[in-house]
């Protein structure tokens, strides 16, 4: 089921799933990511999602995506820093679902308890492409959080 928007509706988002999701970036332009499910605020419409990116510019806290999982082929790395609120009906169709094991290994990735090294990404975060590819990704981020919370406030 679908809202006018084209989007898919709230009753449908868990936790797990890879979403798309559209908003207008900070030149005007219409733009696109995908975005990992990572909690459900229930008593708000708002939930909870990190960042798609590629595995190019994967850091060393950052999770890669097994094959089924990859919602394209540039999206294959899971950006743990950069966790974020948006609205449920902005979440567009979901591409994938992560496996248990990604799940298990994410959360012990975020809370330092346990580390795939054939899983993360290799990026130094001094190193120049990342950064910039960092701060393209934090302009998106900034952009759709600034969605949510106008909508948020109407």
């Amino acid at each position: 089921m679908e809202t006018e928007n084209g989007a898919a509706t709230t009753a449908a988002v868990l936790v797990g799933q890879i979403r798309s999701i559209k908003f207008i970036n900070e030149e005007g332009l219409s733009d696109s990511r995908f975005v990992l499910v990572t909690a459900i605020l229930s008593d708000s419409d708002l939930v909870q999602v990190m960042l798609i990116g590629s595995f190019h510019f994967a850091g060393k806290n950052d999770v890669l995506l097994y094959k089924d999982e990859k919602p394209s082929l540039e999206a294959d790395a899971i950006q743990t820093d950069l966790r974020f609120p948006v609205l449920r009906a902005n979440l567009g169709h979901v591409y994938s679902v992560i496996s248990s094991e990604t799940r298990e290994l994410l959360y012990k990735m975020l809370n330092f308890s346990g580390r795939d090294i054939s899983r993360k990404g290799l990026m130094d975060q001094s190193n120049w492409m990342r950064q910039d590819y960092f701060r393209e990704e934090m302009n998106a981020m900034n952009a759709m959080i600034r969605i949510a919370l106008t909508k948020k406030g109407e």
